[in-house]
């Protein structure tokens, strides 16, 4: 029996990401199980943002702590001596704004949970205890969101000393270990789960925009606004799907924010130099997946990275049809008898696009293939058996260490 452990967790910020949901979900699931205790759980997070909330269901909200800071003091300062000495500047204002809550939250905890590769930075700011302590890293990013790390050498630092890292796919294990030079023998690959949901969902409940007529098909997809998730494709989808279906409007639906600054803003533009403005909604990623799942006939994924699309999961969990490109993660939703009406080749957009559309003018093959989906990730998706499994692992890493 795995004891109730206490838990430090650092994670990047509080957005209302897919990788912030798993985290969120992890924690629900070890908390029920009985692996962690929920009184004696504290997040570190290097911003703030919605999930707060989230994560005080799961853990005392005062155990939250947001990292904030006056940032660019230093930045100016050095700017002001010579402007290639900015940058580092910069570093020195995060430093100082992570050191101050980090090092007044005294205390070692049983593990040191490091969620993402941005919440390395802030393992640097841990008091010496916590430090001491052993960490797992969990990694969803696949090579390009970890080249994207905004500091590769704490990352590096981080991964040299943990005690298991956690990824999510047997490729992303071996670029920690051809790239980063992680140990093979210390890396644990979890797949990922469906979530449990909060409550039943509402089916009067949809995100469908307002300026959307009532008769109209909606097609939804969903993740960081951008190329790791394939914005672009998306849009390109909605180029090639036609304005009408048996006389019902098409509108297309991306839920999730912006992956890098300015992505979202390019999307935007993307869409009114493609003609597709106010038939392409762009909608903030902190509305719930229940609303857009609610909301859609049908989902599709794009992805390139990370490899596993949460919101097309849960989609699929509540019954809806999802159809993707080979690769997005999507293969996790489908069982092998639906492969062929679900899943295109990669970057073949026409194919993707005959395939929705085929969808789309036959409800009784999006209902067949929503059921098909749902009974698969239901039985195979388990959160309580996925996290159990990966939990064991971490424990079997922990007690060799």
């Amino acid at each position: 029996m795995i004891r109730r452990r206490s838990l430090l967790v650092l994670t990047g910020d509080l957005a209302p990401t897919d990788d912030n949901r798993r985290l969120v979900s992890l924690l629900d699931e070890l908390g029920r199980a009985g692996a962690i205790d929920p009184a004696r759980i504290r997040v570190l997070a290097g911003g703030g943002g919605p999930l707060a909330n989230e994560i005080a269901a799961a853990a005392d909200l005062s155990a939250v702590r947001v990292v904030e800071h006056d940032e660019g003091v230093a930045a100016r300062a050095a700017g002001w001596v010579h402007p290639s000495l900015r940058a580092t500047g910069s570093l020195v204002d995060d430093l100082w704004g992570l050191a101050r809550p980090g090092r007044r939250d005294a205390g070692r905890p049983d593990l040191v949970w490091i969620h993402g590769a941005d919440a390395a930075r802030l393992a640097s700011t841990l008091p010496r205890a916590a430090r001491r302590t052993p960490t797992a890293v969990c990694l969803p990013e696949g090579p390009v969101g970890l080249r994207r790390c905004r500091s590769i050498p704490d990352l590096r630092r981080v991964l040299a000393r943990a005690t298991v890292v956690v990824t999510t796919t047997d490729e992303q294990g071996d670029h920690l270990v051809d790239s980063l030079g992680v140990d093979r023998g210390r890396i644990v690959v979890s797949g990922e789960w469906r979530a449990r949901p909060a409550a039943s969902p509402d089916p009067r409940r949809s995100r469908r925009p307002d300026d959307v007529p009532d008769d109209a098909l909606l097609v939804g997809g969903a993740g960081p606004i951008g190329w790791r998730a394939g914005t672009d494709l998306f849009l390109d989808l909605a180029r090639r799907l036609p304005r009408e279906i048996d006389g019902r409007p098409v509108h297309l639906l991306w839920l999730g924010t912006a992956d890098r600054p300015g992505d979202d803003l390019r999307a935007h533009a993307d869409v009114a130099l493609r003609g597709q403005r106010g038939r392409v909604h762009l909608l903030d990623g902190g509305d719930s997946r229940d609303a857009l799942a609610n909301g859609v006939d049908l989902m599709v994924v794009t992805g390139r990275e990370p490899p596993f699309p949460a919101a097309a999961i849960h989609a699929a969990g509540q019954g809806r049809a999802v159809i993707g490109l080979a690769g997005s993660g999507i293969e996790a939703v489908v069982p092998p008898t639906d492969v062929t009406a679900a899943v295109v080749d990669p970057f073949d957009g026409l194919a993707l696009s005959e395939r929705v559309e085929v969808a789309l003018r036959d409800p009784r093959a999006r209902q067949l293939l929503g059921g098909s989906l749902r009974d698969h990730v239901r039985r195979h998706l388990r959160a309580e058996e996925r996290i159990g499994a990966l939990w064991a692992d971490v424990a079997r890493h922990l007690a060799r260490a």
